[in-house]
């Protein structure tokens, strides 16, 4: 049995350098024969990154023909706002097994702009976009400058998981909203199951090669980068760095970092726990 228990704070699949480490499977290579079993009965708090990341693996690891166990986390306030990601109805659909009884939570009570929902093809993607930006329009806590920010962010990462991932179990988008004594953050987030920025990158032979995946991801984050041939893409990513408070990319074996603008880092390959895809998370507000 692979089990993998998630700590009190579990923010991002980083988190999870103590309990997945070394013994990190690729759930996209070959067939699972063991039990996977994602445990979160300690967690008091599970960010946007985090449950994309548990949607991710338990539902490649299904497809995979594993029997997959999620153990929601045992503080009813915890449980009550990750069943209000509609996390635990997107793995139920999968077959993943969820063990308990689980709360119907209302979205807004958790800061849900947009529950946890899948895309498979392009087409999906852009009605996803048109969805979100509808709704955010009429959310009367978002500050209306961060409107088509946040929309035209989270329309840039769907756009290219959905052209670009290769991912066969489509990909995924949630976005939450948070706001405390006058704070307010906008937590968007996109994953897939797919090839990794890497591969992705490397089918354009007018690009450089890149050596390690964290590379790729940097040269994916430069203005007019694409693996199509269009002039007019590749400018998005190096946007939403300037626009965002913080934005992390984990594809693969690879992580990089941007906070308040400044050029992106890669995240010491020490501290990386693998990713089977690529993930996405920007956060936009004011502390």
């Amino acid at each position: 049995m692979l089990e993998i228990r998630a700590p009190e704070a579990f923010y991002a699949h980083s988190d999870l350098a103590g309990s997945l480490g070394a013994r990190w499977r690729d759930p996209r290579k070959g067939s699972f024969e063991e039990e996977v079993v994602v445990d979160m009965r300690d967690c008091s708090v599970v960010g946007p990154a985090a449950a994309l990341w548990c949607a991710v693996y338990a539902t490649l690891a299904r497809r995979g023909g594993a029997a997959c166990r999620v153990i929601p986390p045992a503080d009813p306030t915890a449980r009550a706002r990750l069943s209000a990601t509609r996390l635990f109805k997107a793995l139920d659909e999968e077959g993943v097994r969820i063990d308990g009884r689980i709360p119907v939570s209302s979205g807004d009570d958790a800061g849900i702009l947009l529950p946890l929902t899948c895309f498979r093809t392009g087409e999906e993607g852009r009605r996803l976009e048109i969805h979100f930006a509808e709704s955010a329009n009429a959310h009367d806590r978002i500050p209306a400058n961060l409107r088509a920010v946040i929309s035209d962010m989270f329309g840039e990462l769907v756009n290219n998981a959905a052209e670009h991932s290769g991912s066969l179990v489509g990909g995924f988008g949630l976005i939450q909203f948070r706001s405390v004594e006058g704070a307010y953050q906008l937590q968007c987030a996109v994953a897939d199951g797919g090839i990794g920025i890497k591969e992705s990158l490397g089918r354009k032979p007018d690009l450089p090669r890149t050596p390690t995946e964290s590379d790729a991801i940097l040269l994916a984050m430069r203005e007019q980068v694409s693996v199509v041939g269009s002039p007019t893409h590749g400018i998005g990513l190096c946007w939403v760095i300037k626009e965002s408070s913080r934005v992390s990319i984990h594809s693969g074996f690879g992580a990089v970092v941007s906070e308040g603008g400044d050029p992106p880092r890669e995240v010491e390959p020490a501290q990386i726990i693998p990713f089977p895809g690529t993930l996405a998370q920007v956060s936009v507000g004011k502390k």
